[in-house]
């Protein structure tokens, strides 16, 4: 699905979001919004904030602690059922999509193009302008990694792909 996506303008982006409007609810979702549910997820999975930097491309772990509120808000559910004081206290809702969002958008996506636009968005983190300059050599389908020249900064760097979104 990957090498599908290539060469990709910034009107395709637009386009990809804009026919899966309206499947995760009130909330739109957008590259930005991709972005900041992969790093929360992470963080909820248990990734390292400084391994989690290193994929982002930040330059300052300062800059990846704005996840932490995130991730640590949903983990209050758990902590408001084991700690004994918190009995009947409310949650705070993510201001990151969940997981399901993100199911719902790319079910919603157009097949093809579209879901593999969305789908690698949020399997790699990567910034829109980061997506448009990407070439078919700077995947790397065996390690499972992307390189991604120039990110902000400018600055390369490396960053994950998982298996399935790699096919």
């Amino acid at each position: 699905a990957t090498l599908q996506l290539l060469p990709l303008l910034p009107v395709d982006l637009d386009q990809a979001f804009a026919l899966a409007a309206g499947a995760t609810g009130p909330r739109p979702l957008t590259v930005a919004a991709l972005r900041h549910a992969y790093a929360a997820h992470c963080l909820e999975g248990g990734m390292d904030i400084c391994e989690l930097a290193d994929l982002l491309g930040h330059a300052s772990l300062g800059t990846t602690m704005m996840y932490l509120p995130t991730a640590l808000a949903d983990s209050r559910p758990h902590y408001l059922r084991c700690h004994p004081l918190c009995q009947g206290a409310l949650r705070i809702p993510s201001a990151s999509p969940t997981h399901q969002e993100i199911l719902d958008l790319l079910e919603a996506a157009t097949p093809g193009r579209d879901q593999a636009v969305i789908r690698t968005l949020y399997a790699t983190a990567l910034r829109e302008s980061e997506l448009i300059k990407l070439d078919c050599a700077d995947l790397d389908l065996d390690e499972l990694r992307v390189f991604v020249r120039d990110g902000k900064g400018p600055k390369d760097r490396y960053t994950l792909i998982d298996a399935g979104t790699a096919e």
